[in-house]
């Protein structure tokens, strides 16, 4: 019954954000803007996923089970609370403080203690070895430190003499490399997760009226199960979490751009001039989530299913980073129906995404992956005027769904 109602408040709390993008759908919809067929799609895929989470709270094996669900939810609403007060409470001022002070404390110890490395370290010289290896050791690694600090000094003053930074394109692939951190939870740090969790509910289980039996039988399995089974709840969990999470800021950008929310400068810095879109890592957490859960749903084919998934992420992160990067390198010959990209950079994603995927699904599904990579990459937006982000991940699902009796892992099931 406590699983019912965590999941289905999850439900509810994801459907506030979902009215907020059909909203706005509804207003690119009048105002005839470029991007309406994109939030038509990204409207559908979230109620796509509404419909999941409700369905999660009346299946017998969901793929969030309790608390799962209630932690998920918890931290939506505190991202939601914390974007809707960015403004009123100047949290960019003070976490800019906060930062800078801690910045420079960093800078003087790190400068103390390059001081006395070198100090010492000259001392070994002279006496032609070190006294105490250990501690040779730690000076290295305390220089190393110094020189770092020394280079973010360097950096600051770049950055005020206006030096060319990453260019445009590069910022805008900053969120497919940061889903790499996805992949870590598949390969041992969900179970640590987990594993502290568990050990905390147990300890205060007895002082919460929320925390049941069934809450700590939850959180025990999910600490004990096979790495890719408790690695792909995690991941499920990291998606819902930034894809509502971060809504309500962007609907902030979107509608009142003159206030201040949540990593604005960033975002305005990947944004190409007139943009008034969804930022790519929304769309991209939609797709993401939607793949993840389609291909967790059915426990009885997660020897192949969750593989898959690993090698979804790959194609998503690594495909289209590769794509972009060469492209901008060693693009000259560009794609008949897009001037904004190449053969070099649509040809290297293919064979990154191959090649990345192959000991996870095995030659044939890899080879599928890597021919649809080819045509998303060729044929969207020209023909279908929305964000690759949102289409690739749930489009890589279907396909491995449908590819279930050639996954042929090369590695074994962890």
């Amino acid at each position: 019954m406590q699983g019912l109602v965590f999941s289905l408040a999850l439900a509810a709390m994801a459907l506030g954000s979902i009215a907020i993008v059909i909203y706005h759908t509804v207003g690119a919809i009048r105002s005839r803007t470029d991007d309406r067929a994109g939030c038509v799609l990204f409207s559908a895929s979230l109620l796509s996923l509404f419909a999941s989470l409700v369905a999660n709270a009346f299946s017998k094996e969901p793929f969030l089970p309790s608390p799962l669900s209630w932690y998920v939810a918890v931290f939506i609403v505190a991202f939601t609370i914390f974007a809707l007060t960015y403004t009123r409470y100047n949290y960019k001022k003070k976490v800019s403080l906060l930062l800078r002070r801690l910045g420079d404390e960093f800078t003087q110890l790190a400068d103390r203690g390059r001081a006395q490395a070198e100090k010492r370290m000259a001392e070994n010289a002279d006496s032609g070895k070190p006294h105490n290896m250990i501690i040779y050791l730690v000076d290295s690694i305390r220089i190393q430190l110094g020189n770092a600090a020394a280079r973010k000094r360097f950096k600051r003053i770049g950055d005020e003499m206006h030096i060319k930074t990453p260019s445009q394109e590069v910022m805008r692939k900053l969120p497919h490399m940061a889903l790499l951190l996805f992949l870590s939870s598949y390969f041992g740090v969900a179970h640590v997760v987990f594993g502290l969790l568990s050990k905390g509910i147990y300890k205060l289980g007895s002082g919460l009226p929320l925390i049941t039996p069934e809450t700590i039988q939850n959180v025990e399995r999910m600490a004990n199960a096979p790495y890719f089974v408790s690695g792909h709840v995690l991941a499920i969990m990291f998606s819902l979490i930034l894809l509502f999470a971060t809504l309500p800021s962007e609907f902030i950008r979107l509608r009142h751009p003159e206030l201040q929310y949540p990593f604005k400068d960033i975002i305005l810095k990947s944004r190409r001039k007139g943009e008034i879109t969804f930022v790519s890592h929304v769309y991209m957490m939609a797709g993401l989530s939607l793949g993840l859960i389609m291909l967790g749903w059915n426990p009885a084919l997660w020897e192949a299913t969750l593989p898959a998934a690993i090698a979804m992420i790959l194609a998503i992160v690594l495909g289209d980073t590769a794509a972009a990067l060469f492209g901008i390198r060693f693009g000259r010959h560009k794609l008949p129906l897009q001037e904004k990209k190449s053969w070099e950079g649509t040809i290297a994603g293919t064979l990154v995404t191959f090649g990345s995927t192959l000991a996870f699904v095995g030659i044939p599904a890899a080879a599928v992956l890597a021919f649809l990579f080819m045509v998303s990459d060729i044929l969207i937006p020209f023909f279908i005027p929305v964000s690759d982000n949102l289409v690739n991940p749930p489009l890589f699902a279907i396909a491995m769904l449908a590819c279930i009796p050639i996954i042929e892992p090369m590695i074994p099931f962890l």
